[in-house]
């Protein structure tokens, strides 16, 4: 026997997480891209006004008051915002904002003084006037533009974390509704097993055989956000048969599925469901003139699936010792569809009928 080596899956994990990783990244290059470009705009525009007022531009006048513009955006959007205006302590902040203010005012007369003769500075010391209202305008530009940015990007994590939140929270609530198989059904099923035991009936295998498939489809479906439509019509034909197997006789249930069936995926179990609760509340078992007829279709982009049986008012108490039910379904319709999905049921003394209409799953 040739025994092939597995080759290591560290190669495909580590695709898998760069590949994973992508999209962030190109988020992460577009916003340094774009953050690049405004920058070298503000540097390109502070060049052109040296020029315009008389000053030879010079690279470190203007790298002093880049880096004091960048330093001052980032760090309000990144810290002050974050640590004090968002905190509602604003009179520490608007404190530390004039403070910064002043000492890039300071840093940058300093430079203008020592380095380069005060050239630009003595043009806006002819018109003090001048020299405030442009420096308090760029400084506050850049001030309150940090401070909408950095709202805006705390009330964005704010939506998306709450979002996230009660994404999760529905898909746990739906785990739990789906995990619910009716126990009447459950404990109906195990007691004609037991009856078929005792008598070593050759029909208590494939009565075990098929609730353990049907247990299994149950439990691991409720993992998945949908399942085609096609393996939902397969567990309804097991479910069926398993209750025709309570009886010696054939019973009158008939079950038709047509239209464009295939790669259409649906919420699990929901059909499933409806059948459940249709063997749940018929009387088939002991009415000689009982019937369950069950249609589905599928037309475009909406399934139309209907239950329709004969009934006695013995049967609605069942719901009174555990069942689940309707409700169950409501809840998981609108939880995966809103209002988009459709439930109708007709109750009367002798028949129970129920009419879903829901849109496929992408």
């Amino acid at each position: 026997m040739v025994v092939k080596k597995q080759r290591p899956q560290h190669n495909s994990v580590f695709m898998n997480t760069v590949l994973n990783l992508i999209p962030a990244i190109l988020r992460s290059w577009q916003t340094i891209a774009l953050h690049s470009a405004v920058w070298l705009g503000i540097m390109i525009g502070f060049i052109g006004m040296q020029t315009f007022n008389g000053a030879s531009p010079s690279l470190l006048r203007t790298t002093v008051v880049m880096v004091c513009a960048i330093g001052g955006y980032y760090g309000n959007t990144l810290f002050l915002v974050n640590r004090y205006f968002e905190t509602k302590r604003y009179a520490a902040y608007t404190l530390i904002v004039i403070g910064v203010i002043l000492f890039c005012t300071l840093l940058n007369f300093g430079v203008e003084s020592v380095f380069l003769n005060g050239e630009m500075w003595h043009k806006f010391f002819v018109e003090p006037r001048r020299f405030v209202v442009a420096v308090l305008w760029v400084s506050l530009t850049i001030t309150l533009v940090g401070l909408l940015t950095a709202t805006q990007r705390n009330h964005r994590r704010s939506e998306y974390a709450t979002k996230e939140l009660l994404l999760r929270h529905n898909e746990a609530q739906m785990q739990f509704l789906r995990a619910q198989i009716n126990p009447h059904f459950l404990f109906n099923t195990l007691n004609n097993i037991y009856s078929l035991a005792v008598v070593q009936s050759p029909q208590t295998a494939p009565m075990i055989m098929r609730l353990s498939r049907l247990l299994r489809y149950s439990i691991y479906t409720t993992q998945k956000p949908s399942v085609p439509v096609q393996e939902e019509i397969t567990e309804i034909h097991e479910l069926i048969a398993l209750f025709q197997l309570r009886s010696e006789e054939p019973m009158n249930i008939t079950f038709t599925a047509g239209g464009e069936i295939n790669d259409r995926q649906i919420e699990p179990m929901i059909l499933f469901a409806l059948v459940e609760n249709c063997l749940k509340h018929s009387d088939i078992a002991h009415n000689s003139a009982g019937f369950i007829a069950i249609h589905l279709a599928v037309e475009g982009e909406t399934v139309y699936f209907s239950t329709l049986n004969t009934k006695d008012n013995f049967n609605a108490q069942k719901d009174a010792v555990g069942g689940v039910g309707l409700h169950n379904i409501r809840q998981r319709l609108a939880l995966k569809y809103g209002d988009r999905a459709e439930l109708v049921v007709h109750d009367t003394e002798t028949h129970f009928e129920a009419r879903l209409t829901i849109p496929v799953l992408l």
